[in-house]
């Protein structure tokens, strides 16, 4: 039997994925592939904003697996089920995008 679907509704959709753009803007580097997304921080790593985010997600989103570890700096994402892929890439969009906009910026 699948899990649930994704427990948010449109306004809090909106405010994490703000929080994973402020987490991204924050980021070194991001990699995405197939299911997985990886964001990996060469200072001090946004620690409450990620365990905000991740708190939000685990409550909306169990199916996610989800690593965040601020001694290496690094904060995975992932899902086994290619169903649940649209979610791991619309994170890695937003983490992505907005490194690049922090960049230019």
């Amino acid at each position: 039997m699948k899990s649930r679907a994704c427990a948010l509704d449109a306004g809090a959709l909106v405010a994490q994925i703000e929080r994973y753009r402020a987490i991204g803007r924050l980021a070194a580097d991001v990699q995405h592939e197939p299911g997985r997304v990886v964001a990996r921080f060469a200072g001090d790593p946004p620690s409450a904003l990620i365990e905000q985010a991740l708190e939000v997600e685990r409550g909306c989103c169990p199916f996610f697996e989800t690593d965040y570890d601020p001694v290496s700096r690094r904060l995975a994402i992932s899902a086994d089920d290619p169903d649940r892929r649209p979610g791991i890439d619309a994170i890695a969009q937003a983490l992505s995008e907005s490194r690049a906009e922090g960049r230019l910026g």
